[in-house]
């Protein structure tokens, strides 16, 4: 078996069979998928990656090689962590959506509800997160995934921003 990768670092045997199974892998990512194409695209595009990177071991290539049900398995599995990602990341964006919680009400102080929902939406959830969820600034950070420090210079720089919002529109 020639396992020398090509200059692009594919493997040939590995090139070879997923060009002949890829119809297949595609077909099997739909049909877990319920339908959804472009979720199947992105499956089996991971799927593809993760038997890639399998490809050396040779026991797992000999069950990739010899058992269909194994390629679904790695489908279904793949399928699996992807909308587990996919619902974290949605559900962060629903956390951090303003309208939705309504955590800056139509209150007196409409201009700084505007001001607030005109942030980029790092500064903007950083600002709901600190002062309308009661989270700390570290804490805030750590939900957006920053570092402390990055933390302190995203608060800093929004309420900067803030400051020059409400100033220029008195």
């Amino acid at each position: 078996m020639n396992h020398t990768p090509h200059a692009d670092g594919t493997k040939p045997e590995y090139s070879a069979w997923l060009q002949e199974h890829h119809p297949a892998l595609f077909r099997a990512a739909v049909f877990h998928a319920r339908g959804d194409r472009q979720t199947a695209i992105d499956v089996v595009q991971i799927a593809a990656v993760k038997i890639g990177r399998s490809w050396d071991n040779d026991e797992i290539r000999e069950k990739i090689i010899a058992s269909e049900a194994y390629v679904h398995t790695i489908v279904k599995n793949c399928l699996s962590t992807y909308l587990k990602i996919r619902s974290r990341i949605e559900g962060r964006e629903r956390e951090l959506d303003p309208d939705r919680h309504h955590v800056i009400d139509d209150g007196p102080d409409l201009e700084l509800r505007a001001a607030i929902l005109s942030l980029p939406q790092m500064e903007r959830s950083m600002i709901l997160l600190h002062y309308y969820m009661g989270y700390t600034i570290i804490a805030a950070g750590a939900k957006l995934d920053l570092s402390r420090d990055q933390s302190h210079r995203l608060h800093s720089k929004a309420i900067k921003r803030l400051k020059a919002l409400i100033t220029d529109t008195e």
